[in-house]
């Protein structure tokens, strides 16, 4: 018996895929490197997904791998994998930022007291920015009212 817990969602339902579709001319299993090429994923992403490094993908990707295996995106992926990273949802918009997608990835190599660490962390830079910028305006409006005054 394993130790190791169970698959995500998404790795169960990308692995079904790859067994169920098979490569018409060698009909084996496509390889992640056919994958890669055919839809702008790179090999190591998709690794790391069927493994189960990958909860929840970006809207994208599961539109790119439901056209490649030539099915639906809501049945392919339906349930809660399909429905968070659905075109247009939070978490599609946060994937589309510079940079989300690289946090993601690394933070799917932690361990789960890693990740809520990485959460905690974030939370607080989060908050000091927001306190900088109040700072910040708050300086700008002293200053606009100061020159306000001088020039009267």
């Amino acid at each position: 018996m394993s130790d190791s817990p169970p698959l995500p969602a998404f790795a169960i339902a990308l692995n079904r895929l790859f067994s169920l579709h098979r490569n018409p001319s060698s009909g084996k299993e496509y390889s992640l490197g056919e994958v890669s090429r055919e839809t702008g994923i790179s090999i190591s992403y998709l690794s790391l997904a069927r493994r189960g490094g990958i909860r929840k993908p970006s809207g994208e990707y599961l539109e790119r791998l439901a056209k490649f295996f030539k099915v639906n995106v809501s049945e392919a992926f339906g349930g809660e994998v399909g429905q968070a990273a659905l075109p247009g949802s939070p978490l599609a918009e946060a994937l589309g930022q510079p940079l989300v997608e690289d946090i993601a990835l690394r933070a799917g190599q932690l361990t789960e007291e890693g990740r809520a660490f990485v959460i905690v962390m974030m939370d607080e830079q989060y908050r000091r920015i927001q306190e900088l910028r109040r700072q910040h305006k708050a300086q700008e409006n002293v200053s606009d009212a100061d020159s306000e005054e001088g020039g009267q």
